[in-house]
């Protein structure tokens, strides 16, 4: 399957993915049915896998581990993304690595598996601190501080989320300081007193 269509489809998927109120913001689908025939696509794209290059696996790995991780399939979304996390390892590509290494720990969180996905996103922090190279930091940030948030550790969720919208607000992206003023606003709405 040409690369190209996946990427666009990731794209039109975006249309039904949001921030559950009910769930701490976790990403969910509003359309399951779409996100199903995406995972189905990239399921078979992987099949003859040998076919593509080392960063077009890597993309397979990395965006099939997330649908996963939406829809539900925890168990799958970690094995999947640890194989993506392993060949950016293995083949010297730190941004995809550390890209991989906050989607592996956003799954374990999914997942329940708490510790283990703070520990993924302090090792994320530490790497990128403090000269940030790869422009990730603000991710890893508010990942853990989501985390936090489930956690009910409101101040440290909220320190986190300072320091990454710092972040997005020197990015200028709009649709990222949203996301984390929404986080914010989340946790000062349900904290515990």
């Amino acid at each position: 399957m040409d690369i190209s269509i996946l990427k666009s489809s990731l794209v039109k998927l975006n249309d039904f993915i949001y921030f559950d109120e009910n769930q701490y913001l976790r990403e969910k689908c509003s359309n399951y049915e779409v996100l199903n025939v995406l995972s189905h696509q990239f399921e078979e794209a992987i099949k003859s896998i040998e076919q593509y290059s080392k960063m077009e696996k890597i993309f397979l790995f990395g965006n099939l581990g997330n649908l996963y991780r939406i829809a539900g399939d925890n168990k799958q979304a970690i094995i999947i993304l640890e194989k993506s996390f392993k060949l950016a390892e293995e083949n010297g590509l730190k941004k995809l690595k550390i890209a991989n290494l906050i989607r592996l720990g956003e799954a374990f969180k999914f997942a329940g598996q708490y510790e283990e996905a703070l520990r993924l996103f302090d090792i994320a922090i530490q790497t990128l601190t403090p000269t940030d190279d790869f422009g990730l930091l603000d991710f890893a940030l508010q990942h853990k501080g989501k985390c936090l948030m489930e956690l009910d550790e409101s101040e440290l969720a909220l320190s986190h989320f300072q320091e990454a919208l710092c972040i997005r607000k020197r990015k200028e992206d709009s649709s990222l300081i949203h996301s984390t003023q929404l986080a914010i606003q989340f946790v000062k709405e349900n904290r515990k007193n």
